[in-house]
């Protein structure tokens, strides 16, 4: 058939409605080109007929044509495969919702990607997803997609309580240090170099200042730095390793405020208890004090005579 009468491929990621309709109305068309080749001299007719075969021959009445052109813009014959894997592979990394994120990711593959281009397919594929791709690809599909956003709600907490805990030491970044998480076990110490807990301190200060998952600014901003010029263990590692590292500060982060503020409330309890026992312990009749627990023995109310 000639060119302008194909159907273009029609993926599943594509979401054309209507695509069974499509298929009946070219298979008409090809019934109809078949006939006008059914016979030597009709072929040779239509071989000499150049503007036939060159878009001017149509095989459908007027209304068939019109719902044939209408139904091959209902889809998104813009996005390739290569559009797709990575549309899937941002929507688990940013979040489903994240357009304008997943449209950055998109950026450079040609056609590209608005972030309202990237919303108006993305409405689409999580409505119509079920009912299009096959049970075991849409399980697939929905649970990585659902891994990665669990990933950035565990991240965005275990980010929280780190800008938390760097926040408790916003008047004198000198004195943070971890008491009760462990955080340097095992790595190298060099005489004349910052202490690991300065390289802890100033780590997670870039953490909260980057963001979670800019391993490559950070560790760009970690070798700028003249103090650690010297420190090759750190500047040896690469942008991943310092993920690695920053996560177990942040991780570690995480436990120390937990633990910090889990003996603030123990504290406050018990100054509570404390002072709602004293509130209702005998006092001096004389001072007003409440007595102490030996006091308390010797006491008795005195009586009006």
């Amino acid at each position: 058939m000639p060119a302008h009468l194909r159907l273009p491929k029609m993926d599943d990621f594509q979401f054309f409605e209507g695509r069974e309709r499509l298929y009946q109305l070219h298979a008409v068309e090809e019934a109809r080109f078949a006939d006008l080749q059914s016979t030597p001299e009709k072929k040779a007719a239509l071989a000499a007929d150049h503007a036939a075969l060159r878009g001017g021959l149509q095989l459908l009445d007027a209304k068939d044509q019109k719902e044939k052109e209408t139904l091959m813009t209902r889809g998104f014959t813009t996005w390739t495969k290569q559009h797709y894997t990575l549309f899937l592979r941002a929507s688990a990394r940013h979040g489903r919702d994240a357009y304008d994120r997943i449209a950055a990711d998109l950026y450079g593959k040609s056609p590209r990607k608005s972030a309202a281009e990237v919303a108006r397919y993305a409405a689409v594929f999580w409505k119509r997803g079920a009912s299009v791709f096959a049970p075991s690809d849409w399980d697939r599909i929905s649970r990585a997609v659902e891994k990665g956003e669990k990933k950035l709600e565990e991240m965005d907490g275990l980010m929280a309580a780190t800008r938390k805990f760097v926040e408790l030491f916003a008047r004198d970044p000198s004195d943070l240090q971890f008491r009760f998480a462990s955080t340097a076990a095992g790595l190298p110490q060099f005489p004349g170099l910052p202490s690991r807990a300065d390289e802890e301190r100033v780590l997670l200060q870039l953490v909260c200042e980057h963001g979670y998952g800019n391993w490559r600014r950070i560790r760009a901003d970690f070798r700028s730095r003249p103090e650690f010029q010297f420190d090759w263990f750190l500047r040896s590692l690469d942008a991943e390793a310092v993920g690695k590292r920053c996560e177990a500060l942040m991780r570690a982060a995480e436990k120390e405020y937990a633990e910090l503020e889990r003996r603030h409330e123990a504290y406050v309890a018990a100054v509570n208890a404390l002072a709602a026992a004293r509130q209702g312990a005998p006092r001096d009749p004389e001072t007003g004090k409440p007595l102490s627990q030996p006091e308390r023995a010797y006491w008795r109310p005195r009586i009006a005579p």
